[in-house]
């Protein structure tokens, strides 16, 4: 049953990125361990409402899942610029960079909204997919 989900959920996955070749990725910084890119030609905007993909990639990613190193995530936020929370739609995890290679982890469950704390990571990527920059 997991991997029907993986299978299917991979292919919502396709089929949400038919133009990933398309996709204007660029990156909103660098830590250490890894690099953090948004997709801000295929942000979807609705007043304060900001829908965006993300994609991290990992230099030195510790986590192991059925035998492969976590690579890359990918997921897809909807960010409430004034009431300062977010929503995921969808996360995805690979064994390449950049949501490459076989996927790993699928979840195509919706969250509820929840509250952004200051200073926090999800802080910050709120902040950059609010200004658009």
């Amino acid at each position: 049953m997991k991997n029907l989900k993986i299978i299917f959920a991979s292919f919502l996955l396709l089929a949400l990125c038919a133009s990933a070749s398309d996709n204007n990725w660029e990156k909103l910084f660098s830590p250490q361990d890894y690099e953090i890119f948004f997709d801000f030609k295929g942000q979807k905007v609705d007043g304060d409402l900001i829908k965006i993909w993300v994609t991290i990639n990992y230099f030195r990613s510790p986590l192991i899942i059925e035998g492969k190193r976590l690579n890359s995530v990918k997921f897809l936020d909807q960010y409430d610029c004034e009431k300062f929370r977010v929503k995921r739609y969808y996360f995805f995890g690979f064994g390449g960079k950049m949501g490459s290679g076989d996927t790993l982890i699928a979840d195509d469950s919706i969250s509820k909204w929840v509250n952004i704390k200051s200073g926090t990571n999800l802080d910050g990527l709120m902040k950059s997919a609010c200004r658009g920059e």
